[in-house]
């Protein structure tokens, strides 16, 4: 998820903070998705069939690391979704709305090909 993350990230963050100034309540919309989505994130993570990592290195346990990376994902899937939703509703348009489609499109690209690649297969018991 490096290059998910590094290119696909920052352009759905840009469209976030568009919709922020626009209006207060996409920011509260989205620190909302944030909360859930965090707290969603750690429970699968924290759980027996989650391969430990740097994060979470071994089954209950969550690192320093772990725990930034709570925020990180939350606010991401926060912004993503709010993104999404202002799309449907056709309040995203013109570069800023190609410009998260883009950053969007090659995340769930990398995402795809990481799945294909056996990283985020569930933990085999032995």
């Amino acid at each position: 998820m490096t290059w998910g993350d590094a290119v696909g990230v920052p352009p759905i963050i840009n469209a976030f903070v568009h919709l922020a100034g626009i209006d207060v309540l996409n920011l509260w919309l989205g620190f909302s998705i944030m909360a859930l989505s965090a707290a969603a994130f750690a429970v699968m993570c924290l759980g027996s069939n989650h391969k430990p990592d740097y994060g979470f290195p071994d089954t209950g346990k969550i690192s320093f690391a772990g725990f930034l990376h709570l925020f990180y994902f939350g606010f991401g899937t926060g912004a993503a979704l709010l993104c999404l939703l202002a799309l449907i509703r056709g309040e995203l348009e013109g570069p800023v709305m190609w410009t998260a489609l883009s950053g969007g499109t090659f995340y769930v690209g990398c995402f795809i090909l990481e799945i294909a690649s056996g990283n985020f297969d569930r933990l085999k018991k032995v």
